[in-house]
């Protein structure tokens, strides 16, 4: 198969990916601010989410998931 579109179709999902973890990060932390949500526990859903992004982004990055279905998890 052709390295360059695998190289192409790789490099658009992982933008999907990583657009979908910076999402919703920002959906997180515009709901807990206008929700009033303790900052300690914004920290903690930011935390989880850091986590979470990494999880999926070395699953990716070794070839377990796709980053198609990275971004569909996120």
């Amino acid at each position: 198969m052709d390295t360059a579109l695998l190289s192409a179709l790789d490099s658009d999902g992982k933008a999907k990916f990583e657009s979908a973890v910076n999402a919703l990060q920002g959906d997180v932390s515009a709901t807990a601010a206008k929700l009033s949500v303790d900052p300690r526990l914004r920290l903690e859903y930011s935390k989880r989410i850091k986590e979470m992004a990494e999880d999926l982004r070395a699953k990716a990055n070794s070839g377990i998931i796709s980053w198609e279905k990275a971004a569909m998890e996120a």
